[in-house]
């Protein structure tokens, strides 16, 4: 078989497997990003950064992994490990921004829903 073609077929079957564990988690991690968050915008915010990251790192994993070296690889070949760092550059970046949002949201004064409940009262 065409090693582009194997490759291509394991790289598809990773992103199907992601795309197929995003949906079965999408309904039950929904309503503890919710409770976790506490608001709806935040849980959107999460579930989000969650599907990048269960598609995202698999597909990095998956373009290192390519056929025996040869004397001369395929163009193709010599594509993927430059695009692998890129998106892996992507992902630092995002992990980033994910660690930035968690902790300003752990320091963020929230209001008492008490207080709330007794003003409206």
């Amino acid at each position: 078989m065409n090693p582009i073609l194997m490759f291509l077929t394991q790289f598809g079957l990773t992103g199907m497997a992601g795309f197929l564990l995003v949906t079965c988690l999408r309904p039950h991690r929904v309503h503890i990003l919710v409770d976790t968050c506490r608001t709806e915008a935040r849980a959107r915010f999460g579930a989000a950064f969650s599907n990048i990251v269960l598609i995202a790192l698999p597909a990095i994993v998956g373009l290192g992994d390519q056929p025996v070296a040869v004397a001369h690889p395929a163009a193709f070949f010599v594509v993927t490990g430059p695009l692998r760092l890129n998106l892996s550059g992507f992902i630092f970046a995002l992990l980033m921004i994910g660690m930035a949002v968690s902790f300003s949201a752990l320091l963020a004064p929230r209001p008492k829903e008490n207080s709330s409940r007794k003003a409206t009262s």
